[in-house]
């Protein structure tokens, strides 16, 4: 869970420090192409089961799921977690050096 917090502090931090970075939280999408894929999309998920985080956390999506919310083709399933965010690294890392100096 405190991997997840680091998630909304990074955002928080840019906020605060004015960084442009394109922060953009929208989760993560693993999209499974073949039966391989699926049953270690589905391990994946077992595995957060496994320490107590429930689908809030991660889902196994179905084909029709994991087509509709990533628009992706030939897809057979795969994992969605809402603790993902993109960022550009370079603009993020200039961003943090240029707060680091003015402290």
């Amino acid at each position: 869970k405190a991997l997840f917090a680091t998630v909304d502090e990074v955002h928080r931090v840019t906020q605060e420090e004015g960084i442009d970075c394109h922060f953009q939280k929208g989760g993560v999408f693993d999209t499974a192409r073949s039966p391989l894929h699926v049953q270690r999309a589905h391990e994946h998920v077992e595995e957060y089961r496994a320490v107590g985080l429930g689908s809030e956390h991660m889902r196994f999506l179905d084909a029709d799921e994991a087509r509709a919310m990533m628009n992706a083709t030939n897809t057979l399933g795969g994992t969605w977690t809402p603790h993902g965010a993109a960022v550009q690294p370079a603009l993020l890392t200039h961003g943090l050096a240029a707060a680091c100096e003015r402290r």
